[in-house]
C-alpha cells in the first residue's frame, strides 16, 4: 500500500471505526491496516508532522528502539478537512472517468 493510501485509511479509520474500540490505537493500528511496521511508522511521522492526528507520540528509547504512544490519538480538524478534500477528489475523478467513457461511445 502506498503512503498515501496508508494516510487516508488512518485517518478514514479514526473517524469511523476508532468509537468501536476500547482502546482507539487499535483502529489504526500496522495490523489493523495490514502494513509493515516501519511503512506504518514513516506515515505516523509525517501524519503527526503535518498535524493530521493529535495526542500520538513517537520517542526512541535509550536502546535505540521506536515508542510509539497512540492510546490518546484523535483526528483534528486539519485531518477532517483532509479527508473532506480527498473524498471529493476521489468522486470528481470518478465523474470524470464515467465522463470520458460515455464521450468515447
Amino acid at each position: 500500500m502506498d503512503k498515501l493510501k496508508t494516510v487516508y485509511y488512518i485517518l478514514k479509520n479514526l473517524e469511523t471505526k476508532a468509537h468501536k474500540y476500547e482502546y482507539k490505537g487499535a483502529a489504526i493500528s500496522p495490523e489493523a491496516l495490514d502494513v509493515d511496521d516501519n511503512h506504518w511508522l514513516d506515515v505516523m511521522r509525517i501524519i503527526i508532522k503535518e498535524e493530521l492526528i493529535s495526542g500520538a507520540i513517537i520517542q526512541e528509547d535509550i536502546s535505540g528502539g521506536i515508542d510509539v504512544d497512540i492510546e490518546k490519538v484523535a483526528l483534528t480538524l486539519k485531518g477532517l478537512q483532509y479527508l473532506k478534500e480527498n473524498n471529493a477528489m476521489v468522486k470528481f475523478g470518478k465523474f470524470a472517468t464515467n465522463v470520458i467513457s460515455i464521450v468515447k461511445k
